[in-house]
């Protein structure tokens, strides 16, 4: 890592942290320099020995090997029965580690990393988006992001999706990548208020992505979240997955919202089977509403409301808390995935 160390003074300073993209220098952070200087590791399996000796830049700079002390990569989250978080949180680690790369995994004082989480909350961020193709993907933002040519398409782009996304974190020469739980649970009350933290616990309280059929290949899937009910009974989570949809950009397209009053549900349910089970195609427009899009609308997608995006528009997708994300498939129009595959 890039720091200076002060040995009169016993103080190691972080150079030039700044959060990215744009964003402005943070102040420079001394700690204690401890035992850095001459701890030692020994590496949990033999064939992670190769990166952890290319963390350092010096030979005697190296890791600490008290396993109670250490955040190791490699080392499963549920062998230590709490999750990351918890472990910074009550001064359980000594050292964070990025291993996002391997090959170049990077370290930094906790002390430290937990002054940096800290002190990002004064300034702007965004997280780094995922971008993901899709057998329904369109071509809208990916023209727009100016993604690579080589992806086929852009079916969703996880803006902030909690548990999906990270930050980057420019510090001196290296940048590290944080995941963003890892962020917002350690800067719970400071980032999303003490109500909030009070309300769903140390869990970011809403979501969002974009998904983008834009002269893409169909429809999204007809599909639907679980209920509340449903999700504490068969997935021991207390939230209901909300959400809505913001409509874009379109081009000239509808947007599927809940059962048609006069639909026989009973044999929607049969008719899905038998796509599923036989491959016949049925008419999933006599049961399901079709409105026209417009940019502008938002369309509420309460947990159990069937709905899908159609084709050739673009909408953000707001959502509420999930831990984890539940979306059940009723029907995708016998489509093959991009492999060729049936889904």
């Amino acid at each position: 890592m890039a720091w200076d160390f002060n040995g009169s003074a016993n103080r190691l300073s972080v150079n030039s942290v700044r959060t990215q993209p744009g964003a402005t220098p943070l102040q420079r952070i001394p700690l204690p320099a401890h035992s850095l200087l001459k701890a030692r590791i020994t590496p949990p399996t033999p064939d992670l020995a190769a990166a952890y000796a290319g963390m350092s830049g010096t030979t005697d700079c190296q890791l600490f090997s008290d396993p109670m002390k250490t955040w190791l990569p490699g080392r499963p989250a549920a062998n230590c029965r709490r999750p990351s978080s918890w472990l910074i949180l009550n001064g359980a680690v000594t050292f964070y580690i990025d291993a996002n790369r391997p090959e170049t995994l990077k370290l930094l004082p906790c002390d430290a990393f937990r002054r940096i989480l800290a002190e990002m909350l004064t300034y702007p961020f965004r997280c780094k988006p995922v971008y993901l193709e899709g057998v329904w993907g369109g071509q809208f933002i990916k023209k727009l992001r100016g993604l690579p040519e080589d992806m086929r398409n852009c079916a969703w782009v996880f803006d902030l999706i909690p548990n999906e996304v990270s930050v980057l974190i420019k510090v001196g020469q290296h940048t590290l990548e944080v995941p963003y739980p890892t962020f917002f649970r350690t800067q719970a009350e400071a980032l999303m208020g003490t109500e909030s933290v009070k309300r769903f616990g140390r869990l970011f309280p809403i979501r969002f992505n974009y998904d983008d059929t834009y002269a893409g290949n169909g429809n999204m899937s007809v599909q639907v979240h679980p209920p509340a009910d449903y999700t504490r009974e068969h997935f021991n989570e207390p939230f209901q997955q909300d959400e809505s949809y913001y409509v874009v950009k379109t081009g000239g397209s509808r947007t599927y919202q809940g059962f048609r009053d006069d639909a026989d549900i009973g044999e929607f349910f049969e008719k899905v089977r038998l796509a599923e089970t036989k491959h016949e195609p049925f008419d999933y427009e006599r049961y399901v509403n079709a409105f026209e899009s417009r940019e502008g609308d938002q369309f509420l997608l309460p947990g159990g409301t069937l709905h899908a995006s159609g084709k050739n528009q673009v909408v953000l997708e707001i959502g509420s808390i999930t831990v984890g994300s539940y979306t059940f498939k009723m029907y995708d129009y016998l489509r093959l995935d991009l492999n060729g595959v049936p889904r």
